[in-house]
């Protein structure tokens, strides 16, 4: 190496920080602790968690709602072959129907929804616990206020809900 490249290495220091001469050079100058990228990762994960379930709740529940506003509740069969049936209709579909007879009691899960076509149709989506089959049943709601519902079953039969909650 010659004596002049070797006496312009030394005017220049590490990193290319300024030179002794008082030239600066463009890079910016780092200091403190580095980034915690981890942070950032955690942050943009919570980030895309919230913005999905609050995706989740608005589409579910406020944009496209299974079943009216008014059934939604806890319903009980008054009279008839029925009596003392109770059904629990969430706002996003989900449907359970209880009915206990003496000490023994029975729960149906599934899923209820209104016909695209015909307000007045209520779908009601369940599966056998015997054979895995999914029954479909159309229910129509002949009468729908705040603390009554008269509901008719495939097979014809009026109930009278009254309800609970």
């Amino acid at each position: 190496m010659s004596a002049t490249k070797k006496e312009k290495s030394k005017k220049t220091r590490k990193n290319n920080a300024p030179l002794a001469s008082g030239a600066t050079s463009n890079l910016p100058q780092v200091q403190g602790k580095k980034p915690r990228r981890w942070l950032r990762w955690l942050l943009t994960a919570a980030c895309v968690f919230i913005t999905a379930v609050l995706t989740y709740g608005l589409v579910n529940y406020v944009l496209w709602p299974r079943i009216p506003t008014a059934l939604v509740g806890t319903w009980r069969v008054q009279g008839g072959p029925q009596d003392g049936v109770t059904l629990q209709f969430q706002r996003n579909g989900d449907f359970q129907a209880r009915l206990k007879r003496g000490e023994e009691g029975a729960i149906v899960h599934a899923r209820a929804e209104v016909d695209g076509t015909d307000e007045k149709k209520l779908r009601i989506v369940s599966t056998d616990a015997r054979t895995k089959k999914k029954i479909t049943k159309i229910h129509i709601i002949r009468s729908l206020t705040d603390n009554e519902l008269l509901l008719e079953d495939p097979t014809g039969t009026v109930s009278k809900l009254i309800r609970q909650e």
